[in-house]
């Protein structure tokens, strides 16, 4: 495919009876809203592998429940070849919310002193190489991110670890939105309101707030089929469900289609400047 279509994909599944697929959130999350995908045939797959952006409990849940919890596995890493970490389904239920252990490489949790933290604590992800000896990725026409002397390399993501060494996603330390002195993380709220069964796609911003310093404004694409039946107050109401009443978006903006590229990345930064919001 020259871009990616959940219906192509999954046709094309069936027709060559593909065994093997490698998917970002979105990807997975549109094959799952898909009408009719109860009775459709992905019995040939037996490795589906997730990455590339944080997974919501109810979106791993239907993957595993799907295909088999030794058939899905989450993972984190970069193209910068720093380092990553894999879990499989099986520990993804024991571990939920992980995106797994360290596969030949060296983490860290650091926090902004460059102090490891104790388990539990968010701090900023470090990663290297086993007997690496220089760093594994340069820049060009952008500033190198940070690299310390024993060549650990921080990406800009946020996380933490568990006591048996499994990592936890925050999200990247560049989109945390600090709302009257409080962290809040988009990749939870954007969770939050995925798991609405009439959410097609969704991100969320930081805006300024006189009060607040930031407030939480998000961008919802509804399902094609929902437009016109859903409000943002009902989204609000979901979101209240779910998290704590701080995190709740202050405002929702509904639009046609959010814009993302082949790869399944996103610009937030279009998205914070202000405009009119529901």
């Amino acid at each position: 495919m020259e871009r990616f279509e959940a219906a192509r994909a999954v046709d094309l599944i069936e027709r060559y009876r593909v065994n093997a697929v490698t998917a970002v959130t979105i990807m997975l999350q549109r094959i799952a809203r898909l009408p009719g995908i109860e009775t459709r045939d992905l019995s040939s797959l037996e490795v589906v592998l997730h990455g590339g952006a944080p997974l919501p409990h109810w979106l791993a849940d239907w993957w595993i429940d799907r295909v088999g919890p030794t058939h899905f596995s989450v993972s984190y890493g970069s193209s910068e070849n720093a380092g990553a970490c894999v879990a499989r389904g099986d520990e993804w239920l024991a571990h939920r919310g992980t995106v797994g252990r360290p596969v030949n490489t060296e983490l860290r949790i650091l926090d902004d002193h460059g102090v490891e933290v104790p388990a539990g604590t968010v701090g900023n992800i470090y990663m290297r190489r086993p007997g690496q000896t220089a760093p594994t990725y340069d820049y060009r026409g952008a500033a190198t991110p940070s690299t310390r002397p024993d060549l650990f390399s921080w990406l800009g993501d946020m996380g933490s670890v568990d006591e048996e060494g499994y990592l936890y996603l925050a999200d990247r330390r560049v989109d945390m939105i600090i709302s009257g002195g409080v962290n809040i993380y988009p990749a939870e709220v954007e969770a939050a309101l995925s798991d609405h069964p009439l959410v097609n796609d969704v991100v969320v911003v930081g805006r300024p707030d006189p009060e607040w310093g930031q407030r939480v404004h998000a961008v919802v694409e509804l399902v094609t089929s929902a437009e016109g039946t859903v409000d943002t107050d009902e989204l609000r109401e979901h979101c209240r469900a779910l998290l704590a009443g701080y995190k709740v978006p202050k405002s929702i903006e509904l639009v046609a289609k959010l814009p993302r590229t082949t790869a399944g990345k996103i610009r937030r930064a279009q998205f914070t400047a202000s405009s009119s919001a529901g």
